[in-house]
């Protein structure tokens, strides 16, 4: 309510403040080794002009530097397909990112983009070394514990499998896993995820006979014992499954990162308050930014009774994220200090709204999008939690309730929704389904192409009708796509990529109900043969010696690959 005074005239006062403010108290607040509290500035930054350059690589450096990779290249990723800044501005920060990541390809690629781009760029002397380093498998198998062809395809399937796991198809995640694991039957990481995958899918007794059978030869496996004790306690076997956590307790792998993830929330779920954060303040030395540790340890101190150190890890996330409405929501009930059993059931372990809170948003956005349309559009363009509230509804497992969020966020039409639907395409742990949806309105909307997205569980960047298939593919063939999109894009004309994709697609087609199952190398075989003969049916004179360099694998292989689709193609001598 307004108050006004007789005989007197005021200032309005604007408390809506430009980019450069914002940056020079982030710029402060780093000065006192704060990133937290700058973090906060660089949103607020965003927040005001999202297409910024020097916010967004300010606010993606950050990030990556708080190990919050994904969200980094999705920064950086939205900035490469907006035609606003030079490649080379952006490369770097994408490799760095995938290499935190754990994506070494991609990373590499990345710097071999930058050195092609910028030769005598800021980092180019950087990118060199980097790229010497991925190549070195001694080196890169020193600092990631990776050293054998096996370590580096348990790696890639196990981060695969677990994208497909949030994406909500454990039956995708299961088989790419079990096919792995018929390849590699020694690979105990493998089996672990596979027992994870069973569990998510519902197939409970057979989750914990694989890791029985895991845990006959290898009894102390931390991992194995992990999921036990998770699997047990599911199956109410409490005394069993505490066992097992005590077993976890005395292995010198207790204090690996992942290893102490899976200690802690099985602390939490036996009410071990004091242990868990215990372990929690192990863990934050080496993630002290991880949502899901700071989370824990909000969840912990609440039930602990310590409702200002609750509310303190909420602040925190809300700092390195005003639009986290998850966080909004356990800050509000920790403020709030109910510790009746009602108000405990509001609580979740898992970094996620209970199914009441998550009813009630539906219900709120139901009602809200029932308002006129130029009222709603109004929202939409000025109540930035309005915004926050509709990107968070994106997440929820229901396919049919993306959907209509999805359309509702294309009917409004502007550059916030262009955004969220670019941005959504770059989630990781969401369905391609969905994805495909989204790119038809992007095309709908006459949004600048190429379009960047995480299909298949490959980054690709392309134009609409590239990601057009006859049929869903296989994640194997969506690999495909996505290794010669990457591979193409920036270093081939369009019209050799049309061609290639042209080549693909025939192929596809010819084999839509039989497509043979190929591995990782053959993946990668196929790419090259198609790079290759995208560029000579686009009369673009390309070597086989030079793919096949470029694709790492042998002359035989690409010529076995490009006999293959020829000979489909009918054009085999």
């Amino acid at each position: 309510m307004e108050k006004k005074e007789q005989g007197r005239q005021g200032k309005v006062l604007s408390f809506r403040q430009d980019t450069a403010f914002y940056h020079k108290r982030a710029a402060r607040e780093l000065g006192k080794n704060d990133p937290v509290r700058a973090i906060y500035q660089y949103r607020m930054a965003y927040q005001a002009d999202p297409e910024n350059p020097e916010t967004c690589l300010a606010l993606a450096e950050l990030l990556s530097q708080m190990q919050r990779h994904e969200e980094s290249n999705r920064i950086l990723f939205l900035q490469l397909t907006s035609g606003k800044m030079q490649d080379s501005e952006l490369l770097y920060g994408l490799a760095c990112n995938f290499y935190g990541l754990h994506e070494f390809e991609y990373a590499a690629q990345c710097l071999e983009r930058y050195l092609e781009v910028s030769p005598q760029g800021t980092y180019a002397y950087d990118a060199e070394d980097f790229l010497d380093f991925l190549t070195d498998e001694s080196a890169l198998g020193e600092s990631t514990g990776l050293y054998s062809d096996e370590d580096y395809d348990t790696d890639g399937v196990i981060i695969e499998a677990r994208h497909t796991l949030d994406a909500g198809d454990p039956a995708t995640a299961i088989a790419m896993l079990e096919a792995h694991t018929q390849r590699y039957p020694r690979s105990t990481k493998a089996k672990n995820q596979l027992a994870i995958a069973y569990y998510c899918s519902g197939e409970k007794e057979k989750a914990l006979e694989l890791t029985n059978e895991i845990l006959k030869t290898e009894k102390n496996d931390a991992q194995a014992l992990c999921n036990q004790a998770l699997f047990l306690r599911a199956t109410g076997e409490n005394e069993k499954a505490r066992q097992s956590l005590e077993s976890v307790l005395k292995l010198p792998e207790a204090h690996q990162p992942e290893i102490l993830h899976n200690l802690s929330l099985l602390q939490l779920e036996f009410q071990q308050y004091d242990a868990a954060m215990e372990t929690l303040r192990e863990l934050a030395r080496e993630l002290p930014y991880d949502e899901n540790l700071i989370h824990k340890q909000g969840y912990c101190r609440f039930m602990m009774g310590d409702q200002k150190g609750a509310m303190a890890a909420y602040k925190k996330l809300l700092s390195i994220n005003p639009s986290d409405t998850v966080a909004r929501y356990y800050f509000t009930l920790a403020k709030r200090g109910d510790t009746s059993q009602a108000g405990l059931n509001r609580w979740m372990i898992s970094y996620h709204v209970p199914f009441g809170e998550t009813f009630r948003r539906l219900n709120q956005l139901s009602k809200l999008m029932t308002e006129p349309e130029e009222q709603q559009l109004e929202r939409w363009k000025t109540d930035p939690d309005f915004r926050a509230l509709i990107s968070w509804a994106l997440d929820i497992p229901e396919y049919k309730a993306k959907h209509l969020f999805l359309i509702r966020i294309f009917s409004y039409g502007d550059a916030h929704a262009e955004r969220m639907l670019r941005d959504y395409l770059l989630r990781t742990g969401q369905p391609d389904d969905a994805k495909r949806l989204t790119l038809g309105l992007l095309k709908r909307m006459h949004a600048r192409e190429p379009f960047m997205a995480y299909l298949g569980c490959d980054w690709v960047m392309s134009r609409v009708s590239m990601m057009q298939y006859p049929e869903k593919l296989p994640a194997a063939y969506e690999s495909v796509m996505g290794q010669l999109i990457l591979s193409m894009s920036g270093t081939r004309s369009e019209r050799a990529t049309d061609c290639a994709v042209t080549i693909f697609k025939t192929y596809l087609i010819k084999h839509a109900e039989h497509l043979p199952r190929l591995t990782g190398l053959q993946r990668t075989a196929m790419a090259a043969a198609l790079e290759f003969l995208g560029c000579n049916a686009a009369n673009e004179t390309v070597g086989e010696e030079e793919i096949a360099k470029k694709y790492k694998i042998t002359d035989r292989r690409l010529k076995n690959a490009v006999e293959k689709l020829l000979a489909d193609e009918g054009n085999k001598e």
